[in-house]
C-alpha cells in the first residue's frame, strides 16, 4: 500500500474544458477514498490521470512519494477496475485473471499461487473454468476485482464498478469489497455517484463540482458539518430541505414558507437554512408549524413525507408507516440545533 499525493493538477481538455482545476488532493496510506460529485465535475478524470491513462496539463502526482508524471500506467503500480469490467470474452476466469501477471513474466508456479489465493478470498473457485459469458453480473465484477487484486499493486482504482448491478448484487459485493480491502490495509480511490456506496465504504470523501474540490472529510463530517450549500445538497440519500429567508437582529423569516423564529447568530442578511429529513419531526420539535401533506414515498421500514408550507415543498423522514394521508394538515417540528445555515449569495456556512 501508498499514500497520493495531488499537487495543484490541472487537466484541459480541446475546447479550453477545464476537467480539473488545480485540485490538491492527499490520500493516506491504507485509506478507502471515494470521489462523489455531479457528473461531468472529473470524478474520473481524476482517477486516469493518478492510473496514467490522461497526462495533466500543470501539477504533480506522487505515488509512495515518488513522481510519476511521466511514468507511463504500468510503471506506476496501480490497479483500475472499470465500470465495464472489460473481460477478455474467449479466455475462461481463471486465465483472465492470470493474464496480467503472465504478462509481467511471472513464473507459472507463482500466478498459479496467486489466482488461487485471490479465487478463494472472492469466492471464484469454482467458477475458474468457466467464460465471461456464463456468469452473472455480479460474477462479472469480482472476476475484474480479482484480477486487479491478483497484481497486488500499491493502489486500487476504482471507477464506478457497481453502476451495472442489480440493488441486492451491489449491495452484496459492497460488502464484499469493504471486507476484502479492509482486510489487506489496501489504499483505494474509488469514484461513484452512489450517495449510499460514498457514506458506507469510505475513510475519507470527496465532493467535487466543476473540476474542483469542494470539501473532504469523513462520511460523518461530509453528512453532518458540509461547509457549503453545495455539498449540503448533493450528499444525503434524500434532499436536504432548503429554507430561504433573511436573518436581522436575531430572527429569521421566510416569507416563501411563511415562518419566522428565534435565531441567534449576529450575521444579518439572506441565508438558506438546510434541514435533513430525518430532523423534521412529525409533532415533535421545538419550533412547530403546520403543514399539508401531498404524498406519501413508502420504503419498506420507512417513510418520505412530502408536504407544503405556503410556496415551499418539505421533506420529513418518518421510521414507520404513519397514520396520514395526502390532503390531511399536519404538525412539524425541528430543533435550531440541527439547522445548517448558509449565506445565500455565497453559498459558504454560516456557524
Amino acid at each position: 500500500m501508498a499514500s497520493v499525493r495531488l499537487e495543484g493538477v490541472t487537466k484541459i481538455y480541446p475546447g479550453q474544458v477545464r476537467a480539473l482545476v488545480e485540485v490538491d488532493l492527499s490520500v493516506p496510506e491504507g485509506a478507502f477514498l471515494t470521489i462523489l460529485g455531479p457528473s461531468g465535475c472529473g470524478k474520473t478524470t481524476l482517477l486516469r490521470v493518478i492510473a496514467g491513462l490522461e497526462r495533466v496539463d500543470s501539477g504533480k502526482i506522487h505515488i509512495d512519494s515518488r513522481l510519476v508524471n511521466e511514468l507511463p500506467p504500468a510503471r506506476r503500480d496501480v490497479a483500475m477496475v472499470f465500470q465495464n469490467y472489460a473481460l477478455y470474452p474467449h479466455f475462461r476466469v481463471y486465465k483472465n485473471i492470470a493474464f496480467g501477471l503472465k504478462m509481467r513474466g511471472l513464473p507459472r508456479e507463482e500466478i498459479h499461487r496467486r489466482v488461487l489465493w485471490v479465487a478463494e478470498l472472492l469466492g471464484l473457485s469454482r467458477l475458474l473454468e468457466r467464460f465471461p459469458r456464463e456468469l452473472s453480473g455480479g460474477e462479472q465484477q469480482r472476476v475484474a476485482l480479482a484480477r486487479a487484486l491478483v497484481k497486488e499493486p500499491k493502489v486500487f482504482l476504482l471507477d464506478e464498478p457497481l453502476s451495472n448491478l442489480d440493488v441486492q448484487t451491489r449491495e452484496q459485493t459492497r460488502a464484499e469489497m469493504k471486507r476484502i480491502f479492509n482486510s489487506l490495509s489496501a489504499t483505494v480511490i474509488y469514484v461513484t455517484h452512489d450517495q449510499l456506496e460514498a457514506l458506507s465504504l469510505s475513510d475519507l470523501i470527496v465532493v467535487m463540482k466543476d473540476g474542483q474540490i469542494r470539501q473532504i472529510g469523513s462520511p460523518e463530517a461530509i453528512y453532518h458539518d458540509p461547509q457549503e450549500l453545495f455539498v449540503a445538497d448533493f450528499v444525503g440519500t434524500h434532499r436536504i430541505n432548503l429554507i430561504p429567508g433573511y436573518l436581522a437582529e436575531g430572527w429569521f423569516r421566510s416569507p416563501p414558507a411563511d415562518l419566522s423564529f428565534a435565531l441567534p447568530l449576529e450575521w444579518q442578511g439572506e441565508v438558506i437554512l438546510g434541514l435533513r429529513p430525518e430532523a423534521l419531526k412529525i409533532g415533535r420539535g421545538e419550533i412547530l408549524f403546520t403543514a399539508q401533506v401531498g404524498h406519501l414515498e413508502i420504503m419498506g421500514a420507512e417513510t418520505l413525507i412530502h408536504s407544503r408550507r405556503g410556496a415551499l415543498e418539505l421533506r420529513s423522514l418518518f421510521f414507520g408507516r404513519p397514520e396520514i394521508k395526502a390532503g390531511d394538515q399536519i404538525t412539524l417540528g425541528f430543533s435550531p440545533r440541527e439547522l445548517l445555515v448558509f449565506e445565500a449569495s455565497s453559498g459558504k456556512r454560516l456557524h
